[in-house]
């Protein structure tokens, strides 16, 4: 059961659109759930035009066993808005990206969205976060600066488009108690692991996260679509 509105973010200057998907039997019973915020929510439940579906996540979570709370957030149309929100290391060269807006964004998130979605639904105090490129830049600076989250899955990070500060956050805010799942594909890239990744969760292990996975699959592309068939794999590992 998937259900959608809309909020006047004022400190973002824009209008967030949320697509919240709900267990089958959410409405029979008084249980709180588990919750994934998944950012980039425009790729997970567009089913209007199948030209630009990228992920079915309600089908994802109908096959899946666990039950949880799955909460989208859309990104901006724009595409430098899209990163200014997204990643807070940007380093490219467009001068239309504005990083500061995702400190903004974030704070957002905890401190404004996160209260107002726990007075409408029934969480518990499981809440992971999902990301997919960018999205999964900012996963990764969020799971370790916010202790509201136990988790994060980053599926194929934009580490080229980051700078050293990253990794200075990483140590700085580091909890070996938080779950991460780090994904990426190999079709394209001759089978190889990305040094930036590879570096990233070797480096997760040195700091002895204690429950880590780093799932490469040489037979996946790292489009969008090809993400659905490993979303189930980090629900699995995330959910308790």
């Amino acid at each position: 059961m998937v259900e959608s509105f809309k909020i006047t973010a004022q400190i973002l200057k824009r209008i967030l659109k949320i697509s919240v998907n709900l267990p089958k039997d959410y409405n029979s019973n008084e249980m709180s759930y588990p919750v994934v915020i998944a950012l980039d929510g425009q790729l997970l439940y567009n089913f209007i035009n199948e030209d630009t579906k990228k992920i079915n996540m309600a089908e994802c979570l109908d096959s899946f066993s666990k039950d949880c709370i799955c909460i989208a957030l859309q990104s901006p149309k724009i595409p430098e808005w899209r990163i200014s929100e997204l990643n807070p290391y940007y380093s490219g060269k467009s001068e239309t990206v504005d990083s500061v807006l995702s400190y903004i964004y974030y704070e957002y998130i905890v401190n404004e969205l996160i209260p107002l979605l726990k007075e409408r639904y029934r969480f518990n105090d499981e809440i992971y976060l999902l990301g997919f490129k960018e999205g999964a830049i900012a996963a990764l600076y969020m799971v370790y600066r916010y202790n509201i989250f136990k988790g994060a899955g980053i599926f194929n990070p934009t580490l080229e488009e980051c700078n050293i500060k990253l990794s200075e956050d990483i140590n700085k805010n580091f909890s070996s108690k938080k779950k991460m799942y780090l994904f990426q594909g190999g079709l394209g890239t001759d089978n190889k692991i990305d040094s930036q990744f590879y570096n990233l969760y070797t480096r997760l292990e040195s700091l002895k996260c204690e429950m880590i996975k780093f799932d490469f699959d040489s037979n996946s592309d790292n489009s969008y679509k090809a993400y659905e068939n490993h979303i189930t794999n980090f629900l699995e590992f995330m959910l308790p």
